[in-house]
């Protein structure tokens, strides 16, 4: 199991933006991170991945509210 945080499915700008914030964040974590843009019909989603729980994805979603990026944790 594995954990991600993801945007709602934006244009394809909104998309790169969101990533960019995300990859800040990702440098930042302890562990390697991956930021990527996944394809969703005809819009695409900001990926965050992989935390190793849900709690520590729920972690960064808070801080990331805080600073007015909007995601969800996903697990697969």
């Amino acid at each position: 199991r594995a954990f991600a945080l993801v945007t709602r499915p934006l244009d394809r700008l909104q998309a790169q933006r969101a990533a960019v914030q995300l990859q800040a964040v990702a440098a930042l974590q302890p562990q390697a991170m991956r930021v990527e843009q996944w394809p969703v019909g005809t819009r695409w989603q900001a990926v965050f991945w992989a935390f190793p729980s849900a709690q520590a994805a729920e972690k960064v979603r808070l801080a990331l509210a805080d600073k007015g990026l909007k995601v969800q944790v996903l697990e697969f």
